[in-house]
Order: C-alpha cells, then structure tokens, then sequence
C-alpha cells in the first residue's frame, strides 16, 4: 500500500484512539457527579463530542453499534455514557446487576454507588438521549462472552467498537500488601489480576473479531458501492460507510514500568502487545483497528471512596 493510505489508516487509529481517550477523562463526571454541560444541547438533545487532535472533527456515531464490558461503574461506565452520548447503541456488559441485589462486593464503593449496575449505566445513557442495552457478562465465563456476541449479531448484525474495561479487584487492594513481593503474593494475586484483566480480554476480543470483521467488509462495500453511484452520475462520494471498526482494551502505565506489583504490570504489558499484536493480523487483511488505551488516574467511585477512608496511598505507593 502507498504511503498516503498508510497515513489514513493511521490517522483514523489515532482519531478513534483520541475519542476513546476523552471518554476515559471524563469518567469521572460520568459516574460521580453532574454531567459536563457541553455535551448536553439545550433541550436535552445529544452533543456529539470533538475529538482533540483531530482538527475539530465531530464523533457523531449514529448508526454505530457498541459493546463496554465492565460497563456497570468506572472507567467502563464512563466510556460508554460517552458512547451513547454521540449516538452509537451501547450493549453494557457486566455482572453488577439488579437482579443480582446491585454492586459487586470485591471493591467497597461507598454511600450512593449501591445502584452501580449496568441498568443504572443504561438509563443514564438514555437521559443522554442515547440507547443503552443491558446485558449479563461474565468475562470469567467464555459461553456468557459468546452469548452476548451472539446477542449482538442477532440483534445488530453489526459492532463497531469493542472497548474491554472489565477488571477484577484484586485482593487486598486498599492497603500495602497488593504491593507485596510475588514470591509471598502467589498464584492468587496472578489470578486476580489477569484471570479477567488479561485472558478475559483475549477471549471477548476472539468472540468479537468475527462480527467486526463482517461490519467492515460491509462498510467497504457500501463505500465502493457509493464511489462507483457517485462516479456514474457526476456527484462527489462522501466518506459515509467506510468507517473501520475499533477494539479498544484499557490498560495502564503499568504495561510500561512498574507498578503496584509484578502481576498487574505482566498483566498490563500483556493486553498492550495483546492490542498490537491484534492489529497486525486485523487491520490491513480485515479493516479492524486495535488500540491500548492508558486513561491514567480516574476518579472512579471506588478511588473516591478509598481515599475518603485515607487508604489512597497504602493502595497507590
């Protein structure tokens, strides 16, 4: 391929990468406190968001088809109120739910976060003026991944992005022991960490690619299709259909140096070559892109409420 379409390519990675990453930064407001108003048009209409660094381009994702696992509170929850906000139909995975009794208990989230379920997540998407789809996931469990893919195609016949955010909390997490030597942590703290983290990624990523591969060849087509209508009759072809799909899997400066201890950062460095390693044999055969997404810090409800307690740094180091 030329130089130029490389460049394209390129440059759509990094303008989806640069929504994504919005999205993450606003986690915070998403689920702990009152909307930023600039998303909101007056009379409660949807804002589609702009994407930094990609010269005032609009994220307007109508038509779009999302799937957010661990959707039911942090980062998750975040990204996918911002997906919903700019229009796409989101699918919140995630095994905090109401007919369940509520939040999971491996992380206390304080008062007011009893509701942090993927139902919450997705009323709070439609008071956005958005559509959300609750769905039971299990990221341990590889038939509850693949019923949801199903689900998805059935439903959609189609997904655009996928972002795994699903993380399970590890064990002693609110005080120094997570930083503790590998040899005395053990299988448990491996487990915790990249049973979801990392095995939990690679399996919804197997059970999405096969969908995503689908919606892009169907959006090549459509653009081919729309570029030989437009060069028959005289008109100018626009870009419409020949999006490309994103995976998306949160990971963390953890993938780059170390932090907390040794099986988080293996963890993290995993889903980043996991990311780009899946970009290899996706994007130029398949017309599906791949990114790890590092959102930082995020004032998730259950970092509030570990630094509320005065464990913020026992737990961060």
């Amino acid at each position: 391929k030329s130089r130029k379409s490389d460049s394209a390519m390129k440059a759509r990675v990094l303008a989806w990468a640069a929504f994504a990453g919005l999205a993450a930064s606003v986690a915070g407001f998403a689920t702990l406190g009152p909307r930023a108003p600039s998303h909101r048009r007056r009379g409660g209409g949807r804002q589609p968001l702009v994407m930094p660094g990609a010269s005032g381009a609009v994220a307007d994702l109508s038509g779009k088809v999302a799937v957010v696992t661990g959707g039911s509170r942090g980062i998750g929850k975040g990204i996918a109120l911002e997906l919903g906000a700019a229009g796409a139909v989101v699918y919140v995975g995630g095994r905090s739910t109401r007919e369940a009794g509520g939040a999971t208990q491996e992380r206390a989230l304080g008062q007011g976060s009893e509701d942090s379920t993927i139902e919450k997540t997705c009323e709070e998407i439609a008071a956005l003026g958005g559509v959300g789809v609750p769905v039971f996931l299990d990221a341990r469990d590889d038939s509850s991944v693949a019923g949801l893919m199903d689900r998805v195609r059935k439903e959609q016949g189609r997904l655009d992005i996928l972002v795994c955010a699903a993380f399970s909390t590890p064990p002693q997490l609110n005080d120094a022991t997570f930083r503790d030597d590998f040899w005395k942590q053990g299988a448990r703290m491996w487990d915790a960490c990249n049973e979801v983290g990392l095995r939990g990624v690679y399996v919804t990523c197997c059970a999405a690619a096969p969908l995503m591969i689908d919606t892009a060849q169907a959006a090549q087509a459509a653009a081919a299709a729309q570029a030989a209508q437009a060069a028959g009759g005289g008109a100018r072809a626009t870009k419409e259909g020949a999006s490309r799909p994103l995976i998306v899997c949160v990971s963390s400066f953890g993938g780059k140096s170390y932090t907390f201890n040794v099986a988080y950062g293996v963890g993290k460095a995993a889903v980043d070559r996991l990311a780009s390693d899946m970009h290899v044999q996706l994007s130029k055969a398949y017309g599906v892109d791949c990114v790890s997404l590092y959102p930082g810090v995020v004032r998730t409800e259950g970092n509030v409420e570990m630094e509320r307690r005065g464990e913020g740094a026992a737990a961060s180091g």
